[in-house]
């Protein structure tokens, strides 16, 4: 009888990592009361041993989003590793009409929580509580998200480590033998254990994939930014042979790969989704948090919500069961937030090691689909982030000018086709289709809501520390660690990222041995007409230490700018070796008249800008040097 109890005993426990039924308690777990909802996660079904928790989960969200109506919500899980594997389907109506929005990329989905009640996913601690995304994509062109907020307000996440069941990305070193002259298009790699073959970006198979080159545990001082290669070949074993090596690639491999034996590299592709992603959604928070291994941008945000705020959230590399560790934390970029409405905080992070840049902070503006009259018709659910009483500017697709300035929205109105008119305060002069719209009111910042980059630690990335277009906020007390294509880069970029950057203050901040570019640079990325191009405005560059900048480098460039103030910065030390300098700044620099010499690690003016206030500089050896090929009249 014994033998029997134990035998029906055991096969009532579950089995390892299988697939198990969800549990629908529709009930709030003990602890909790008429004000506060607590969900236990593992009373849904959400477990260590299910190879997939996603379906139980959305289970508990749907019920947690129905509870938040009345009560503060925990949903909270316990210690261990859970795995999330297919995506959810969920939907949110348009903050323009009542037109949804169906997502489905995502594993874990929190769509549509409106109410002003906090929502909290909570987990044990960092390493404690690891969610664990199975995959990187559905076999398609799309790359599936980890954790996504769609149109959601009051939701936080906290206190958990956020990772994925294989490297994104693979590395080895490149075999020297295979390397004999600049003209070859192919070179062998033999990649290191427990690493999957080199890959291809999802969206499109002719893309090209990212070489990041190492030497020990930092990026290669070397290494230009735009290293890609387009396919390969298996070759037996662990060697692959990569083809489709452009002049630059050709000719820095065979400079350096074919003479140092120590130098590693990182094939890095953009596989998949974000690790966390936020739609449209406001006063949401990510604390304690890491993240490793990200297919493709670590954090997103993007078009409209506001008050979005990140605290101890790191970005780290971290081994899956590999001999030998990984070079990078992960593919593509780390934090990138587009189109915020203001509020955006990003504090106490780190972001170590990943394969672009490290904070993206842009205005983005999206496409005229119509222009007539005072009326354009874009996107619905890319102009989520525009709003009636917005003031906006049109610019044009081929070189960034403002073609129309100063609209306001009077009106919008869906059209019921996937797109929405803007009815404006005055006529469409200049712009045609094709042309972009940005909105004065989804500037990361505001006038009356700043954002806030403080005592972050950005380093050993192969992109920027920080690339922004952001305008109305703070960025102050960080340390900027040798990232590839320098420190902090302000100003319009190219197309959607037109607008520029104004009332911004960089302050207190540590910048060491930024390797392609200045510690601080200001500038715009397209000059259609360098004489009146000073759309940066209202700057103030002030107290920040700048040492071992890259040599004929300068410390800070200013350009395309109209009155800033640049003080008090330190600059102490340059780096023991020249780098390469990025295409765009180069050339900028080479038609300034300004000597490499004059350039060592000193103030930079350009002879496009002008309001400058430049004083108190100090170099170790005495008082710090500007220079401009004009007096900055124009």
């Amino acid at each position: 009888m014994k033998k029997t109890t134990v035998i029906l005993a055991l096969l009532s426990l579950p089995l390892a990592n299988t697939a198990m039924a969800c549990s629908q308690p529709n009930a709030c777990s003990a602890g909790s009361s008429s004000s506060y909802c607590k969900i236990t996660l593992a009373n849904w079904g959400v477990t260590t041993g299910n190879t997939d928790n996603s379906a139980c989960m959305k289970n508990a969200v749907n019920f947690a989003i129905n509870q938040s109506g009345s009560k503060n919500v925990d949903l909270v899980f316990g210690s261990g590793t859970y795995k999330f594997k297919d995506p959810v389907s969920v939907s949110v109506k348009s903050k323009h009409s009542n037109t949804n929005f169906t997502f489905t990329n995502s594993r874990i989905a929190v769509a549509g929580k409106t109410s002003n009640k906090q929502m909290t996913i909570r987990g044990q601690g960092i390493g404690s509580t690891t969610l664990q995304f199975v995959g990187f994509n559905d076999g398609t062109s799309s790359g599936l998200n980890g954790l996504s907020l769609y149109s959601s307000n009051k939701v936080a996440i906290n206190n958990m480590s956020l990772t994925y069941d294989k490297y994104p990305f693979t590395q080895g070193k490149f075999e020297r033998n295979s390397i004999s002259s600049k003209s070859d298009d192919t070179v062998i790699i033999a990649l290191d254990s427990g690493y999957d073959a080199p890959q291809q970006f999802i969206r499109d198979n002719t893309d090209k994939s990212y070489i990041v080159t190492f030497k020990g545990d930092v990026t290669y001082e070397k290494v230009p930014s735009d290293l890609k290669f387009t396919a390969s070949r298996h070759l037996g074993g662990n060697r692959y042979e990569l083809s489709g090596l452009d002049k630059t690639t050709r000719s820095y491999l065979y400079d350096y790969h074919r003479v140092d034996s120590s130098l590693k590299v990182a094939l890095s592709p953009k596989v998949g989704g974000e690790s966390l992603y936020f739609f449209n959604s406001s006063n949401v928070s990510a604390q304690n948090i890491e993240i490793s291994n990200a297919p493709a941008v670590a954090v997103r945000g993007q078009n409209g919500g506001s008050n979005i705020s990140l605290n101890n959230v790191n970005y780290k590399r971290k081994r899956i069961g590999s001999s030998v560790a990984p070079l990078m934390a992960g593919t593509a970029g780390g934090y990138i937030f587009q189109s915020i409405r203001g509020g955006l905080k990003i504090r106490n992070s780190t972001i170590d090691h990943n394969a672009d840049d490290s904070l993206g902070l842009f205005a983005r503006g999206t496409d005229l689909l119509r222009v007539s009259g005072n009326t354009v018709d874009v996107n619905e659910k890319k102009a989520q982030f525009i709003s009636t009483g917005d003031v906006v500017d049109l610019y044009d697709a081929a070189n960034s000018k403002k073609n129309d300035k100063s609209l306001t929205v009077n009106a919008i109105q869906s059209l019921g086709n996937g797109n929405i008119r803007l009815t404006f305060n005055k006529n469409v002069n200049n712009s045609v289709v094709g042309d972009y719209i940005g909105s004065r009111n989804a500037t990361i910042g505001t006038s009356g809501n700043r954002f806030l980059i403080e005592n972050n630690t950005l380093q050993h990335n192969k992109g920027r520390g920080i690339r922004s277009n952001a305008s109305y906020g703070d960025i102050r007390n960080n340390t900027i660690r040798r990232n590839g294509n320098g420190g902090i880069w302000m100003g319009g970029d190219a197309e959607h990222n037109s607008q520029c950057s104004l009332n911004v203050t960089i302050t207190g901040n540590n910048a060491v041995q930024q390797l392609h570019g200045p510690a601080i640079l200001v500038y715009n990325a397209i000059k259609h007409d360098p004489s009146t191009m000073k759309c940066n405005k209202n700057l103030t560059i002030t107290g920040n230490t700048i040492s071992q900048q890259a040599n004929s480098t300068p410390a800070i460039f200013i350009d395309n700018t109209n009155n800033a103030t640049i003080s008090n910065n330190n600059f102490q030390s340059e780096f023991g070796s020249a780098s390469a300098v990025k295409k765009v700044l180069y050339e900028r620099l080479r038609t300034s008249g300004i000597s490499a010499s004059q350039r060592n690690n000193t103030v930079v003016l350009s002879n496009y800008a002008k309001k400058l206030t430049v004083s108190g500089n100090s170099t170790a050896s005495g008082k710090g040097t500007s220079y401009s090929k004009t007096s900055n009249t124009r």
